[in-house]
């Protein structure tokens, strides 16, 4: 059984010597360098030691450039022992993967290496680490690699990526920001996919990346449990590259990251740009500032798309200045004085009228969409609040409903070809003003709705339905406390209805409610 506790060095014994774990390997690729130091090489199958002189300061991994290959007469499970004449500190670079792309007898290079972080404690000052595990899918050729790869040494500060295929689960290999170290010394992680390979988890609180860091790009990524933003961080003032597929937890998270960034950076180096999934308006003067420091910055605009105080008026006040009008032939609702708050209003639905845009929701460039209102109501029938669709059930489109799946209580669907479908775990027909805040994210696959009522979590899901929906929701018309203007008309009163393109935040959420 491999023990971790064999990597750190333990005395004279062991000074200055590495072990690499592989597994079934017969072709083993080597490829490393150190500063100053020759090295002694054992393949721990009871052959005889070999020396072998390393590259020199040299970021190795591109290419087989000052690799060595190693050789067994049959698949070999084990450890090779490297001996570095000059200390474990003498290490340099290290690349891990697969090379059989160059080198036609590597094809079963396998490394078995289940805790990261003992096995790069290791080599203590480390400068760059190179990945590419090229296994196109192939288990005979797929390597171990298990930990997180914010707990490399605090020395290392190039790390690539190529590919990663690799034998363990996907989330076995995953990168949490918030574990990095404040004294890491990072200034380089590029991570790269291809199309079939496996993408790299992340997750963690963004703003614990490294103050030294320069460059982070992580072209293919997967959601771990939240990816996150603490407002305050103050970036390299060279910073120069900022990509993740993978949006943040809220568009107000993303709108600091783009404020602290500009107020950080004072010379960036590099591609100078930044990929972000979406923002606010409240992030344009930062962004407006990058631009004119010469950075590109892609980052869908997240905003609201329909606001409707209904204060005594039907008036859409975002910037989509969208037309609100009677959603069927028995014309507009009533407002009554009757509101949140003393002194506001309300709208009075009756179940036979109703109200829609009468153009369509401008969310068909986005994947996600936050709805919130205050409702007051003790119907029990099944009722619409709200749906985007021409008629019903559209496909690429979703819906608010009250008393459908479970009684008593609001649900949303999000609607391609199948439905995934959420409910509140807390009753909204009590007769008293609720608030309810609605989410639909779908890059996020079954879980990706959720619902906040009066500012607090309150979400079940559906287990009778399953999500197969992808991309941007649907060109519809939005209706409004009734399905299609002509059935499942909602009975009670309705104010500050909000549609944004974007997740809202849980603090957006809050101060909606206290409108």
């Amino acid at each position: 059984m491999f023990n971790p506790a064999q990597f750190y060095e333990s005395g004279k014994a062991r000074s200055g010597t590495a072990l690499i774990p592989i597994i079934g390997t017969i072709d083993m690729t080597l490829l490393f360098s150190t500063r100053v130091g020759n090295t002694i090489i054992n393949r721990g199958d009871g052959s005889a030691d070999f020396s072998f002189t390393p590259l020199k300061n040299t970021i190795v991994g591109a290419t087989l450039a000052g690799g060595i290959n190693l050789s067994y007469p049959s698949a070999f499970t084990g450890n090779i022992s490297i001996k570095f004449i000059k200390g474990l500190r003498d290490v340099y670079s290290i690349s891990l993967g697969f090379f059989g792309f160059v080198h036609p007898n590597d094809t079963t290079s396998k490394y078995n290496i289940t805790d990261l972080k003992s096995f790069f404690a290791q080599f203590s000052n480390l400068y760059s680490l190179y990945i590419d595990e090229n296994a196109s899918g192939i288990p005979t050729r797929q390597s171990v690699l298990k930990g997180d790869l914010s707990q490399l040494p605090d020395s290392v500060e190039q790390v690539s990526f190529r590919f990663l295929d690799f034998k363990n689960s996907a989330t076995d290999l995953y990168l949490n920001f918030s574990n990095y170290n404040a004294t890491s010394k990072l200034k380089s992680l590029l991570s790269g996919r291809t199309s079939g390979q496996t993408q790299l988890k992340i997750l963690g609180d963004l703003g614990k990346l490294p103050a030294t860091c320069q460059y982070l790009n992580i072209q293919g990524a997967i959601a771990g449990s939240s990816l996150s933003y603490t407002a305050g961080k103050v970036w390299a003032s060279s910073f120069g590259t900022l990509y993740l597929p993978y949006g943040l937890l809220s568009a107000t998270e993303t709108d600091n990251v783009f404020i602290d960034i500009d107020n950080s950076v004072t010379t960036a180096i590099g591609g100078k740009f930044i990929t972000l999934s979406y923002r606010t308006s409240a992030s344009d003067s930062a962004v407006a500032s990058l631009i004119s420091k010469g950075y590109t910055v892609n980052c869908f605009r997240g905003s609201k798309i329909l606001d409707l105080p209904f204060q005594n008026s039907f008036t859409d006040v975002s910037a989509s200045a969208l037309s609100v009008i009677a959603g069927n032939a028995n014309g507009l609702p009533n407002f009554i004085a009757d509101g949140f708050k003393p002194g506001q209003y309300s709208v009075q639905f009756n179940g036979s009228k109703s109200l829609k845009t009468s153009t369509n929701l401008p969310i068909n460039t986005s994947d996600k969409v936050s709805i919130m209102v205050h409702l007051k109501t003790t119907a029990t029938a099944v009722q619409v609040i709200a749906e985007l669709s021409i008629n019903s059930n559209s496909n690429n489109s979703f819906g608010v409903f009250l008393n459908d799946q479970l009684a008593n209580r609001i649900e949303i669907l999000d609607k391609n070809s199948g439905f995934n479908v959420g409910n509140s775990s807390s009753n909204i027909n009590t007769g008293n003003w609720i608030h309810v805040a609605l989410v639909i994210d779908r890059a996020l696959g079954v879980n990706q709705n959720s619902i906040y009522i009066n500012g607090v979590l309150a979400y079940t899901q559906h287990a009778g339905f399953t999500s197969d929906n992808n991309g941007v929701f649907g060109a519809f018309i939005l209706f409004i406390a009734q399905r299609a203007g002509a059935s499942l008309g909602y009975v009670g009163e309705m104010a500050h209805l909000t549609i944004t393109n974007y997740l809202v935040s849980p603090a957006e959420i809050t101060a909606h409610k206290n409108r």
